[in-house]
């Protein structure tokens, strides 16, 4: 006997992109900056006020302005071409002697 062939067919559904929102007012200023102190990150948010009725609450801002980010090592102070070099030269030194001091282990 002989196999049957299938019929494949396929159907292709168009389905229309979503409408694009329309652009919403900002409430309250519209830019700020955020000024932390050392260890900020680590306190915990105080607790909302338990009776907020007497003053209505202020505005908060809708998009904040961050902070540039520090570099890996933090900020660096300028230096000299003088100094950079013998920073250079310090760590070349060290580095040497890291590797004379392992090379005399093994």
């Amino acid at each position: 006997m002989a196999a049957m062939a299938r019929i494949v067919t396929t159907q292709y559904r168009y389905k229309r992109p979503p409408k694009k929102r329309k652009p919403v007012t900002l409430a309250g200023p519209a830019i700020t900056t955020v000024k932390r102190t050392r260890g900020e990150r680590k306190k915990p948010n105080p607790p909302p006020p338990a009776n907020d009725d007497e003053r209505p609450s202020p505005k908060q801002p809708a998009i904040v302005a961050a902070r540039p980010r520090r570099g890996r090592f933090g900020d660096v102070p300028e230096m000299t071409p003088e100094e950079h070099q013998q920073r250079g030269d310090a760590a070349d030194t060290l580095f040497r002697e890291l590797v004379r001091g392992a090379a005399s282990k093994s």
